[in-house]
């Protein structure tokens, strides 16, 4: 398949991917690359998407953050999630500070303390595996 088919059926493929679900462009990058397609065409495609508008990792990523701070995690869990997303640790750092600010933590882990109503003994726990820091944690007046 020369450079020309190579492109076409690139763009095809990322148009299918970002009309089922947004994605991000690492993501995107790598479903491309298991697709067999180049690395240089893939780049191109990325380039061209992110120009238009198509891609965009900071919109996608605040998506993310503000679902997942609905579902009551915390800034751990989230921060892994957009890792594995393919979001850079610096913006998610960024994102999260300005998004998820420490009063808002406190009040969604209180949130979730409340909704789960569990033994005193197990909330520390459960916000920790919910990805809230311990600082936070604490100041939730978790006992």
């Amino acid at each position: 398949m020369n450079d020309e088919d190579q492109y076409s059926f690139a763009k095809k493929q990322a148009v299918r991917k970002l009309t089922r679900q947004s994605q991000s462009g690492n993501k995107l990058r790598k479903a491309l690359i298991e697709k067999e397609i180049s690395e240089e065409v893939v780049d191109q495609v990325i380039n061209d998407f992110t120009a238009a508008g198509y891609i965009n990792d900071e919109e996608y990523a605040i998506r993310l953050i503000h679902r997942e701070m609905e579902r009551f995690r915390g800034p751990r869990w989230i921060k892994q999630k957009l890792y594995a997303q393919g979001i850079s640790s610096s913006l998610s750092d960024k994102l999260l500070t300005e998004h998820y600010p420490r009063e808002i933590q406190t009040e969604k882990a209180k949130a979730l303390l409340g909704k789960k109503k569990c033994d005193p003994r197990k909330q520390y726990g459960l916000l920790v595996r919910n990805g809230f820091n311990p600082d936070v944690v604490y100041d939730s007046n978790y006992q």
